[in-house]
């Protein structure tokens, strides 16, 4: 799989109208009991119905664009080579490997090939940011008890 970033140009009034309807939408779906909603289009008698999964996803892209941010959105079931997670990691391929042959990160092979889940890659990468922060926060007590911090 290629992961390819396409960016669109946010102008300011599709910043402006995406955080109207991201009001608009985050209100109604806070009504919403069924496990999906109608949605209606301006000028058209179409209608549908979306999966209440979907609307939360369209909200939060609602949310994001309304914020002037780019997105992209992936299903986390994608299988990447070993180069995509080491791109996505910005780490170098040798030491995905070792994280791999180590049994930190999950992997399967096709034939010599490894392949790691996106999923698998992202709930590592969080991890090791939860791990990073709860040692910056350990350092800093200890430079507090010793009087290294603040100062």
């Amino acid at each position: 799989m290629k992961i390819v970033k396409q960016t669109y140009s946010i102008s300011k009034a599709d910043q402006e109208l995406a955080s109207r309807s991201y009001q608009i939408l985050r209100s109604e779906l806070g009504r919403v009991e069924e496990p999906a909603a109608e949605l209606s289009f301006l000028n058209s008698d179409d209608k549908m119905d979306l999966p209440l999964s979907a609307l939360r996803l369209l909200e939060y892209i609602l949310k994001e664009i309304g914020a002037g941010n780019e997105l992209a959105v992936i299903s986390t079931d994608k299988v990447l080579s070993t180069q995509e997670a080491a791109d996505l990691l910005n780490c170098s391929r040798p030491h995905l490997v070792k994280l791999l042959e180590s049994g930190q990160l999950p992997f399967s092979k096709v034939g010599k090939h490894r392949r790691i889940r996106l999923r698998d890659l992202l709930d590592y990468k969080q991890a090791a940011k939860e791990k990073q922060e709860k040692l910056i926060r350990q350092l800093m007590q200890t430079d507090e008890l010793t009087g290294l911090y603040g100062e």
